[in-house]
């Protein structure tokens, strides 16, 4: 199965024909995180986006390997989004240009966003129940990091640590690195269509293949009109959600990946 190729900067610019700005937000799925870049479109009433390209350049097995962070999806999606930007002469929008964050401003948004206080590099909108209100994911892990480091002996702080949790691994063998307890409840795995290489918890793996693959599978088994519709619908918001549910049967979640997917693939469903 493969998924649309990469588009040229022509392309690009063709699909962000009208834009007022260009974006980049952090998506996440089974298989890790990718970046997505969007072209900022003004309706009559609101603000709408259309998909442009996805950035990925491996799975979150990465995290464990000692390849990322860096993020490199990030650079090439800044490098590739500000080049477009200036092209078109619009702004372009990248809140969390250093790692992975989800509760971050749509361009519309910006203004409503604040920084974090730990690192004041990513711009957030937060819901009010956070349970880390004020900073982003990375910087309440590192918090958490610190916190739990304290109780560590300096014998354990210098030891292995568990890849997953950070927890000292004395007497554990492995690549990557586990503590018993994480060991115990993630699995690695190989995408056999698509050889992503993913880290599931044991409790939530139904299937050998990653979500996104298993949602192309479902998306190809539509009639060629139906899957037609949704790529068009794939930037009309809460219609192609809507759209999503009804052809699919799913729930929002799913609904959600199902226009990530839809947008990658190719006009015969592969």
């Amino acid at each position: 199965m493969s998924l649309a190729t990469n588009p040229s900067a022509a392309d690009l610019a063709a699909k962000a024909s009208g834009a007022v700005a260009i974006e980049a937000l952090w998506d996440g799925d089974t298989r890790g995180w990718t970046v997505e870049l969007f072209a900022v479109i003004r309706g009559e009433s609101a603000y709408s986006s259309r998909h442009l390209h996805s950035f990925r350049f491996g799975g979150d097995m990465r995290l464990f390997n000692g390849q990322v962070p860096p993020w490199p999806e990030a650079a090439a999606a800044s490098h590739v989004g500000a080049h477009l930007a200036n092209a078109l002469g619009i702004p372009f929008h990248f809140p969390s240009p250093t790692h992975p964050e989800d509760d971050c401003p749509r361009w519309w948004e910006r203004d409503s966003g604040h920084l974090c206080t730990r690192c004041e590099e990513v711009l957030l909108l937060q819901r009010a129940d956070c349970r880390w209100l004020g900073v982003c994911y990375h910087c309440h892990l590192a918090n958490e990091r610190e916190k739990r480091d304290s109780a560590f002996s300096v014998e354990e702080r210098l030891g292995l640590r568990c890849s997953m949790c950070g927890a000292p691994a004395t007497g554990e063998v492995g690549n990557p690195v586990r503590c018993a307890r994480c060991r115990a409840k993630y699995r690695d795995s190989e995408c056999p269509r698509c050889k992503t290489r993913m880290t599931r918890h044991v409790d939530y793996i139904t299937s050998d293949d990653c979500s996104a693959c298993l949602m192309a599978l479902r998306l190809a088994a539509l009639s060629p009109d139906d899957r037609r519709r949704l790529r068009d619908a794939v930037a009309d918001g809460i219609r192609g959600l809507l759209l999503a549910k009804e052809l699919l049967g799913c729930g929002l979640d799913d609904a959600q990946e199902a226009l990530a997917v839809a947008a990658k693939l190719n006009e015969d469903g592969s």
